[in-house]
């Protein structure tokens, strides 16, 4: 995962109006979608190599992943 193309996607989303809640939750609930993601893909047996191969890779570097969550464009006041 690439933390700077991340962090423009979330401050320019944010900036059109999206509803961002800048939190330090989105690195646990990216792995939380990648391991259901694996675990879904291996327990049909329906992977490609490749694929599962950089999915797993995600998860485990995310592992090491601390975000700042006030890097991100002030808060939308819609969520406060």
């Amino acid at each position: 995962m690439n933390l700077d193309h991340a962090q423009e996607f979330l401050s320019e989303y944010q900036q059109a109006g999206g509803p961002v809640r800048p939190s330090t939750a989105l690195i646990p609930l990216i792995r939380a979608r990648l391991r259901s993601g694996i675990a879904f893909w291996r327990r049909v047996q329906a992977a490609d190599p490749a694929q599962d191969q950089a999915m797993t890779t995600a998860f485990e570097t995310l592992r090491h992943v601390r975000w700042d969550p006030a890097a991100v464009a002030a808060p939308v006041t819609a969520w406060d």
